[in-house]
């Protein structure tokens, strides 16, 4: 039996497909290499679904060492069970007050294990989009008390400074979603640095709020 496969030549415009729309050709280009490459820049697609979201932390003292308990700042889930959970895409912080003086910067995060209580947020949650109002159930804090039940990890490498003018030194760590909050549940950041009595710290979480089913 013959069969015959059809595809649409993409020209100089892609296709704006009705939504739900279920008999599409597949797409070549004019020389007839079928278009399977990735189209759109990376994250572009997840961040045009209107759930991709950004906080900026207040203004904090970094620390010298690991701490227990204390996180500089935190995103908490609000979504009820089989609600969606948060990937976490990148975090960092950046030096907003000079140091004055040669520093190693560096940041850790901690996902609380289980459920933890509302910190009642109160730092603001932006969209990627460019959302007028912030529309899921997330809650963003400084400063809040954490139990130290899953420990602090390292993200990524400490920056070196030997600059002693270091205001807006930033480390920046892509974490392409190995961090998930599930629901009810809290992931932190404190930033560490040698200098830390003279420094000032802000720190910023990017995140993608997903219906997941988690195992």
């Amino acid at each position: 039996m013959d069969a015959k496969i059809t595809g649409r030549v993409r020209g100089k415009s892609t296709g704006n497909y009705a939504e739900g729309q279920a008999d599409q050709q597949f797409e070549m280009n004019n020389r007839g290499d079928m278009c399977v490459v990735q189209a759109l820049p990376e994250r572009t697609e997840l961040v045009r679904m209107g759930s991709s979201y950004f906080s900026v932390g207040t203004g904090v003292a970094p620390v010298t060492a690991i701490p227990s308990t204390g996180a500089h700042f935190s995103l908490w889930n609000g979504e009820a069970d089989g609600g969606k959970s948060y990937i976490i895409d990148a975090v960092g912080t950046v030096i907003t007050t000079s140091a004055g003086a040669a520093i190693n910067l560096g940041i850790c995060g901690q996902l609380n294990l289980g459920k933890v209580t509302n910190p009642a947020g109160a730092v603001a949650i932006k969209s990627l989009s460019g959302k007028l109002n912030y529309g899921g159930l997330g809650n963003c804090k400084a400063s809040v008390t954490v139990t130290n039940d899953s420990a602090w990890l390292p993200l990524g490498n400490t920056v070196v400074c030997a600059n002693t003018a270091n205001l807006m030194l930033n480390v920046h760590y892509e974490l392409y979603g190995r961090i998930i909050i599930p629901p009810g549940g809290l992931f932190s950041l404190v930033s560490l640095c040698n200098a830390a009595g003279s420094a000032v710290c802000t720190p910023y979480m990017i995140w993608h709020e997903v219906q997941l089913v988690l195992g």
